[in-house]
């Protein structure tokens, strides 16, 4: 299933690349100024330069959409490189070691939760070397220092942690609200839709299965739409059991779309073996049992073309009726320019 077009995560960290670049940059010209006109600490400050010029380059890079993943790594620890570098160096003269609390937020946004809390580890532990050489200078001032920075650090890490994990899982949650049907949990049509976008070029063999229930209707009609949904869930899963959960979506209604990735003849064996299968299925809802038949349209997707999801599924559309006007209970798709019907019973070939 492509979530991509929904999952806004890599849009989101782009941009904080972005403002993060720009905003090191002009930082590390500041302090490159201040260290090599002021302090005369010539070799941290050209270092500071290399680090603006690149964060210029990597801000550069992102506006004009052409940024790597690589490049969050390295600004990042580029960024977390100078710093340490400073504080080794001026040790705790400028405050330089207030930066070191910003690590935790950075990597969260840029890399995630699962990175995030690695690097926010890693980083914890190499702050302990420069850290440890302020103890032999002795003193409490330094050991007050260095306990409060450390608890300022897990204070700004666990709530980047917990904010992280909240994000995502306010985003697993909304896009399951955008992509799977309430009920049955398969995904819906703008699943399908976004699956076979304009942009999408099929390169292999791919099918698409129309599937109906037959007189759904009289299954709520006569015990109750409570029933019907039984029978909806239990048939996808059905479906989920065959063909995978992502290939299986619900159009609405008592309307389905199986995605089978082969080419029509396997997959018109594959449906066979389906309407087999759900017309033996015993459907239950309390204590009674409901006997279930699905008729089926398949259309076969163009390779090295684009997709016309719409076209699809109105060719499919098209064999599913004559599935139904040949009695419901089977399949129909076109091969070699010939319409062939399958029924529970026999399969025939119409020209």
């Amino acid at each position: 299933m492509n979530r991509h077009s929904f999952d806004k995560t890599q849009e989101v960290r782009t941009k904080v690349l972005q403002g993060m670049s720009l905003i090191i940059a002009l930082v590390a010209l500041v302090v490159a100024y201040v260290n090599i006109i002021i302090s005369k600490v010539y070799i941290l400050g050209a270092i500071e330069v290399l680090l603006a010029v690149f964060c210029f380059y990597t801000y550069y890079k992102t506006c004009v959409s052409a940024s790597k993943v690589w490049h969050r790594w390295a600004v990042a620890y580029a960024y977390f490189f100078v710093v340490f570098l400073a504080v080794y160096i001026l040790k705790t003269d400028e405050g330089i070691t207030h930066w070191i609390c910003t690590f935790p937020i950075l990597a969260y946004l840029l890399f995630g939760k699962k990175h995030g809390l690695i690097s926010s580890f890693c980083l914890l532990f190499a702050s302990v070397i420069p850290l440890y050489s302020f103890l032999s200078l002795g003193g409490a001032n330094s050991l007050h220092l260095i306990v409060n920075l450390g608890l300022s650090y897990m204070t700004v890490w666990t709530v980047s942690h917990i904010y992280e994990a909240m994000r995502y899982s306010n985003q697993e949650t909304i896009l399951n609200l955008a992509l799977r049907d309430p009920l049955t949990k398969a995904f819906n049509r703008r699943a399908l839709q976004s699956r076979f976008s304009k942009q999408t070029v099929i390169d292999e063999p791919v099918c698409v299965a129309l599937i109906d229930i037959d007189f759904f209707k009289k299954v709520n009609d006569k015990y109750g739409h409570d029933a019907g949904d039984a029978v909806l869930t239990q048939l996808t899963d059905l479906f989920v059991e065959q063909f995978k959960e992502d290939n299986v979506f619900r159009m609405g209604g008592e309307e389905f779309v199986v995605v089978i990735n082969t080419d029509q003849q396997a997959a018109y064996d594959l449906i066979n073996c389906l309407i087999k299968t759900v017309e033996s299925h015993k459907f239950t809802y309390e204590k009674n049992c409901l006997k279930i038949t699905i008729s089926i349209g398949l259309e076969e997707l163009v390779t090295d073309s684009f997709v016309d999801l719409s076209k699809i599924l109105k060719a499919a559309d098209g064999y599913l009726y004559i599935a139904k006007d040949n009695g419901r209970n089977c399949a129909v798709c076109s091969i070699n320019n010939s319409c062939l019907l399958y029924t529970s019973d026999a399969a025939d070939e119409e020209d």
